[in-house]
């Protein structure tokens, strides 16, 4: 976006509010799977790695599985781990602000942010609260306004506001984006569906592995352990051919590469302008 050169957007999209209460969250560093990699255009939560650069890969490259293209069980469950704190982050600051999910309190909250922008002569506007031009129907749209959201941040900068502010701009966001307090429940359980995920692949292993057959309350206590320490990086795949390692890795992809695209969601929610 040309327009973008007005500022210094390169810091400006980086910078990262690390003042509030639960900016200790931003501590968290997410493997980005093939940022290194020469594919990773080809790489997406669509596809979990088109199966051309996985064979080429395979043949030239020293092998996919072996590759920085791949995550592992425990990159998901400690991705999926960080969303659910991250969720609950949210909902304390929802509960601070007595959030009630209504049209008014959300366009109240979201004028908290300030910005300006260049206008046609390139001098600067008069500050202006994020929420004021915001009609019924953007809260009403089911994309959650992107077309206005965009309108919104091309060509803006934000004022400086307080940590308090923020926090205020953060929830009227939050509940814009998320729709209501039913589509949050239901992030939640497919946040908590991911990690039993990882869970039942470790059950599976132990219970394949141990010279003793354990009751399941001890199986599910011990991959909990195992997953909370990082212990799940040394597991592997749950398939013993490199073809079945294959497949399961894409579909391990696919889901990490989603919670990763809901994650920076959230991130951008919380932390940023």
């Amino acid at each position: 976006i040309h327009s973008t050169k007005m500022f210094d957007y390169s810091d400006y999209i980086k910078w990262e509010e690390t003042r509030m209460r639960d900016s200790h969250l931003l501590h968290f560093n997410p493997l980005i799977p093939g940022v290194e990699e020469r594919f990773q255009s080809k790489f997406s939560s669509i596809n979990g790695g088109d199966w051309a650069r996985v064979e080429e890969t395979e043949e030239k490259f020293g092998g996919w599985l072996e590759s920085k293209m791949v995550v592992g069980y425990q990159d998901l469950y400690n991705l999926a781990s960080q969303m659910g704190s991250m969720l609950t982050a949210w909902r304390g600051r929802l509960k601070q602000c007595h959030g009630d999910w209504s049209k008014k309190q959300i366009r109240t909250l979201l004028t908290a942010r300030k910005v300006t922008r260049k206008d046609d002569s390139g001098e600067l506007d008069d500050e202006k609260g994020l929420g004021q031009d915001m009609d019924s129907s953007v809260l009403e749209d089911k994309t959650g306004g992107l077309s206005w959201w965009f309108t919104q941040f091309v060509g803006a900068k934000e004022t400086e506001i307080s940590v308090e502010d923020r926090m205020s701009y953060s929830v009227g966001r939050g509940m814009l984006v998320f729709g209501s307090l039913d589509s949050l429940a239901q992030l939640d359980r497919e946040i908590y569906g991911v990690k039993n995920l990882v869970q039942k692949f470790l059950i599976c292993v132990l219970s394949s592995s141990l010279p003793v057959s354990l009751p399941y309350p001890v199986l599910l206590s011990l991959s909990k352990l195992i997953c909370s320490s990082g212990g799940g990086a040394r597991v592997g795949w749950a398939g013993r051919e490199r073809g079945s390692q294959l497949v399961e890795s894409k579909y391990v992809n696919m889901v990490y590469l989603a919670v990763l695209d809901i994650y920076n969601v959230v991130l951008e929610i919380m932390f940023k302008h």
